[in-house]
C-alpha cells in the first residue's frame, strides 16, 4: 500500500494531483505508517490555501509526525482561525467535490480531524471543548453520526480529546445512602 501511494504521489496520480485534500490524506497515511519524503509535504504546505479543513488538519498531523514542528504550529494556528464559532460550539465548514453518494458538505470529518490536530499541536486551545461539544451534538438519535464513515471520524477525533481533557480520570467524592444511612463513602 505504501509503495502504491508513493508511486501515485510521485507520478502525479491524475485526480489526486488535482485534489489537494486527497493528496493530504495520502501524505498523512504515509507519514503515519512509517514516514514520507518531505518534498511532498513541502509542496502541500505551499499550496495549503487550497485545502479544506479536512486536508489542512491532515497536513498539520503529517507535519507533526515528520517533526516539522514550526510548520505544524503555523497550520494549527490557521486551523484555529478558520473555525466557525458559536457561544457553545466550534466546527469547521467543509465543502468538497461531489463524489459517489457522499454529501458535498460534511463538517463532521473536518471538525474531527481539526480537533485531533489541535489536541496534538495545541492541547491548551480554547476551541477543544467547543469542537468536542459540536461533534457529540451531531449524533443521530443520540447513538451514531450520519454514516459509519462519519461515526469513525468523530470517534477518531474525540479519542485524543478525551485523553487531554482528563475526562477519563475524574476526581470526585462519593456517598451512598440507603434509608438515610451511609452505606458507602469514598
Amino acid at each position: 500500500g505504501r509503495e502504491k501511494l508513493r508511486s501515485m504521489l510521485d507520478g502525479g496520480a491524475g485526480k489526486a494531483e488535482n485534489d489537494p485534500d486527497a493528496r493530504a490524506f495520502m501524505i498523512y497515511a504515509l507519514a503515519e505508517s512509517g514516514g514520507i519524503d518531505n518534498h511532498h509535504l513541502d509542496k502541500l504546505f505551499v499550496e495549503r490555501q487550497k485545502l479544506q479543513p479536512y486536508g489542512r488538519a491532515l497536513l498539520a498531523l503529517a507535519l507533526s509526525l515528520q517533526k516539522m514542528d514550526q510548520r505544524a504550529q503555523k497550520v494549527a494556528g490557521e486551523i484555529e482561525r478558520q473555525a466557525q464559532i458559536s457561544n457553545t460550539t466550534a466546527y469547521w465548514q467543509t465543502k468538497r467535490p461531489a463524489r459517489l453518494d457522499f454529501r458535498e458538505e460534511d463538517e463532521t470529518e473536518g471538525t474531527a480531524l481539526s480537533l485531533k490536530a489541535l489536541v496534538r499541536l495545541k492541547p491548551n486551545s480554547s476551541l477543544l471543548p467547543s469542537a468536542a461539544r459540536w461533534l457529540v451534538s451531531q449524533r443521530q438519535n443520540g447513538y451514531y453520526w450520519s454514516s459509519t464513515k462519519d461515526t469513525a471520524f468523530a470517534i477518531f477525533g474525540l479519542i485524543d480529546y478525551v485523553k487531554v481533557s482528563r475526562e477519563l480520570t475524574p476526581s470526585y467524592d462519593l456517598e451512598v445512602y440507603v434509608n438515610g444511612e451511609t452505606v458507602l463513602a469514598e
